[in-house]
């Protein structure tokens, strides 16, 4: 009899639960929406830029002539590597924007659905990792969903075809399954493979996620620990060999498909200026190890100058030894509120740490071991992204956004089992606790938002600006011509629209483009040189006459006095 009121109570509590889910999940849905209609179709311009124009360019190849190729190469990466290749990263981003331009057509306005779409996917997957944590907390983990579509800067992130959303909604997905199998209290096989698909799908994505390993780890050593967690996982595993399956699976898949499906993956650039400077290739992080102690102590110092002095002396960052990056550092105006993101973003992650120690003891086993998971792959990226690569601030805080999601369910966390200590004040207090929840809404988040916002804003302009500004060069000049590859030493070029023409870019010398025109199907078609191009200074000489350059294989066609651009074409003759 007992047993059966048990059944019929659980199966009330599910309908309930059920109900809540639908409710709660259609709220994400219409406010998501509302959203999108809000900044996407009625606020925002779409303004073409940076990163996300290679992945564009890819996505259209892919969906138009199911080519995956690169529509970018840089010299080195073709010396190296061949043709064709990839750049940067395996082309699973642009695979995923290849479907949406092959469901609705090519254009911007449906690149930046797709990444609305993904935020969508992200907002609803944070609300069901969640109730996966803290069960029957509805309201609190819609909450939490939505703290992440409104959190400064994701709703601009969101009008781009830039990675980071369809990169979180990667995770979660990976969280997600992998939670439930703890919650359940059983790992097999089956979760080794989850572990390994997670590692392979991640690492293919981005290696950005290189902290997502470090606090996988945690996480399955953690599961294996009772007295640490409080709970006992059922499994006929041991833990050396659970941790040799999921790590080597990984590395075997990730070696065939990198070895048989995928083009080779060429990197754009050396992250040490004296490298990159001398042209030493590296395919490994950068080129961190090729000096491993002068990089190490380099890279240490630029931290602390550029990154993490502004918040002692501000602003300590514009300095000459920060190095090729001060002109970044040194844009206050540009960079004040990412300081101020990645400055709030540390100070609570470190009083959450903090917290998490004082309430031990009240955690769940499920939350305890989430918090572990977070807490090593932000920790463990954070310690390799800033130490192992000179970047800047806008960088720290762009990447960390692929730890958001988390980020917030572990606030979320913190802020639930803190919050039977704040009941007494807010009972005794709910117009003061109004009070002090509108000042913080007033003066801190609005300002935050708004200043994101703007700053990105000015970002995307610029960089808009000057892709345009590139693409309206080639064009002037390759105009009807059947030209396929062109070279043009600029950081940024509006591509997407220009498919199936290539672009070849970062110095070289006259051998090296020699070199690259016998890889290549055909010769470069047209050569955009600056006077600080390598092949502009080889050969100013000759530029300086009009005469032909490279062993005669190119001939002047034009001068641009405004963009200070010299033209040459290829002599087919030749």
């Amino acid at each position: 009899m007992k047993s059966n009121l048990k059944n019929k109570q659980n199966n009330i509590d599910s309908a309930a639960s059920k109900k809540k889910n639908y409710l709660y999940v259609s709220l994400i849905v219409v406010i998501w929406l509302l959203t999108y209609v809000l900044w996407d179709l009625v606020l925002f311009k779409h303004n073409l830029g940076w990163d996300e124009v290679s992945y564009l360019s890819v996505a259209k190849g892919i969906a138009k002539d199911f080519d995956f190729s690169s529509r970018s190469y840089t010299i080195m990466g073709l010396l190296k590597h061949g043709y064709p290749t990839n750049l940067i990263n395996f082309p699973v981003f642009s695979i995923y924007l290849a479907t949406f331009f092959k469901l609705f057509g090519f254009s911007l306005k449906v690149a930046y659905f797709s990444t609305w779409f993904a935020a969508l996917g992200v907002c609803i997957l944070i609300y069901f990792i969640f109730l996966t944590i803290s069960e029957n907390s509805h309201k609190l983990a819609f909450i939490v969903a939505m703290s992440y579509l409104y959190s400064p800067g994701i709703i601009k992130n969101c009008n781009t075809a830039l990675m980071e959303q369809v990169g979180c909604l990667l995770l979660c997905l990976m969280v997600f399954f992998i939670l439930r199998d703890y919650v359940k209290g059983k790992f097999d096989y089956f979760t080794v493979l989850k572990f390994s698909f997670s590692f392979l799908i991640l690492w293919l994505y981005k290696s950005l996620f290189i902290g997502y390993f470090f606090g996988a780890f945690v996480f399955i050593c953690l599961a294996y620990n009772s007295k640490i967690i409080g709970k006992k996982i059922e499994t006929k595993i041991p833990l050396p060999v659970f941790l040799l399956l999921s790590y080597g699976l990984f590395v075997v898949l990730y070696y065939v498909l990198m070895k048989f499906v995928f083009l080779p993956v060429a990197p754009m650039m050396n992250f040490s200026p004296a490298q990159e400077n001398s042209q030493i290739y590296a395919d490994f992080l950068g080129g961190f190890f090729n000096n491993f102690s002068v990089n190490l102590l380099r890279n240490i110092d630029f931290f602390f100058k550029a990154i993490l002095g502004p918040y002692i002396i501000y602003p300590t960052s514009i300095d000459d030894r920060t190095g090729p990056y001060v002109n970044y550092t040194a844009d206050i105006l540009t960079m004040t509120s990412y300081y101020f993101f990645v400055g709030i973003y540390f100070f609570v992650f470190l009083l959450m740490l903090v917290l998490t120690f004082a309430l031990w003891k009240n955690l769940t086993s499920v939350e305890k071991i989430f918090i572990s998971l977070v807490v090593g792959t932000i920790i463990c990226f954070n310690l390799i992204f800033n130490f192992l690569f000179m970047t800047y601030i806008y960088n720290v805080w762009r990447y960390n956004v692929y730890s958001l999601p988390l980020y917030l369910c572990y606030l979320g966390i913190i802020a639930k089992n803190i919050f039977p200590y704040k009941r007494p004040f807010i009972s005794d207090h709910p117009h003061v606790t109004k009070v002090l929840a509108f000042m913080f809404i007033v003066f801190i988040y609005v300002p935050l938002f708004l200043s994101s916002t703007i700053h990105f804003l000015r970002f995307e302009k610029g960089f808009h600006e000057r892709a345009m500004i590139n693409a309206q060069l080639i064009r002037s000049v390759i105009k009807n011509t059947d030209a396929k590859f062109v070279y043009m030493n600029d950081g940024t070029h509006t591509v997407f629209d220009d498919y199936p023409v290539r672009w070849i870019f970062k110095d070289a010398t006259n051998e090296q483009l020699l070199q690259v025109n016998k890889i290549l199907p055909s010769p470069i078609d047209f050569l955009f040189l600056r006077p600080s191009d390598w092949l502009f200074k080889n050969n100013q000489e000759l530029i300086s006459k009009g005469a032909p350059i490279i062993d005669g294989q190119y001939v002047l066609y034009g001068l641009n006095q405004d963009a200070h651009l010299v033209v040459y074409k290829l002599n087919k003759k030749v």
